[in-house]
């Protein structure tokens, strides 16, 4: 009998093993992004970036097929996206403004250095902050995030990196490029702000959900494929103007339901929210 007890026990512990360890390759996939990035592969680095966007996705779903859901995993999950969204672009755009000839001259001049630690510091810190306020609050019956998740702010980076690049034969996109330390703070402030933006797939009508899907599908389509980061910038872009300008309208009610005053939007808050 102690050994049938065992057996259970066994089997039902195993089901925590596969959405655990699709989390802990993203975590490999973040250490395999500083690495290219050191290499001055840059584009590489931030494809790699965008492969743990998928396995975000990814560990998340599978723990809720298998219904292996657990604190631990939770608290791996978190680990993860601060490596591989928060510290490898980070690292990534710092390498970029360093060495690449045609960026670097943009931070030669005695304060712009500063400038450019500084932006990387803070979205450092605050993509930390957006994940601890995640692991304590319980949204989860909410239809929205609060603040911009740091996967998301992850892949903005990335995206926004991989567009230059393949342009980077216009002086629009070098500009844009060497302007990456104002990209990095605006996301690190989206992402430890209050504001509601809807979460993918939990949109109220069936055209809406089904539309979410196919965006979805097609964007991890064309990262496998490393093609058209253009499209993929510019998707989620959209997607969180239409949010935003959505969320704005009916902000009333979802700070009530949050538990939030009205002034919400304009006071920094210090109960998190949850991931999508």
């Amino acid at each position: 009998m102690v050994e049938r007890a065992l057996a259970r026990d066994l089997r039902a512990k195993s089901k925590y093993v596969i959405p655990n360890a699709i989390t802990a390759l993203s975590i490999v996939m973040g250490m395999v992004s500083i690495y290219y990035a050191y290499q001055g592969q840059f584009v590489v680095a931030a494809w790699v970036i965008m492969y743990s966007t998928i396995l975000d996705k990814l560990d998340g779903s599978t723990a809720r097929v298998l219904k292996a859901s657990s604190p631990f995993g939770g608290q791996l999950d978190s680990f993860s996206d601060f490596v591989a969204f928060g510290i490898a672009p980070a690292f990534l755009v710092f390498v970029i403004c360093s060495v690449d000839p045609k960026i670097k001259v943009a931070f030669e001049h005695k304060d712009t250095p500063f400038f450019l630690y500084a932006s990387l510091v803070f979205f450092i810190l605050t993509s930390a902050l957006r994940l601890a306020r995640f692991n304590i609050t319980d949204l989860r019956g909410s239809r929205y995030m609060m603040g911009m998740a740091t996967t998301v702010a992850g892949g903005l980076a990335a995206t926004y990196i991989l567009t230059c690049y393949k342009y980077l034969q216009f002086p629009v996109f070098v500009e844009m490029l060497q302007g990456i330390p104002y990209l990095m703070i605006l996301l690190g402030a989206m992402q430890v702000s209050t504001f509601p933006i809807a979460k993918a797939g939990a949109k109220k009508t069936r055209f809406a959900r089904t539309f979410d899907a196919f965006g979805i599908v097609l964007s991890i389509v064309l990262i496998i494929l490393r093609k058209f980061p253009e499209f993929l910038l510019g998707a989620a872009a959209l997607y969180l103007i239409v949010s935003f300008a959505h969320a704005y309208k009916d902000r009333e009610r979802i700070y009530a339901e949050w538990g939030l005053g009205p002034d919400a939007l304009d006071a920094p808050s210090e109960e998190p929210t949850e991931e999508p």
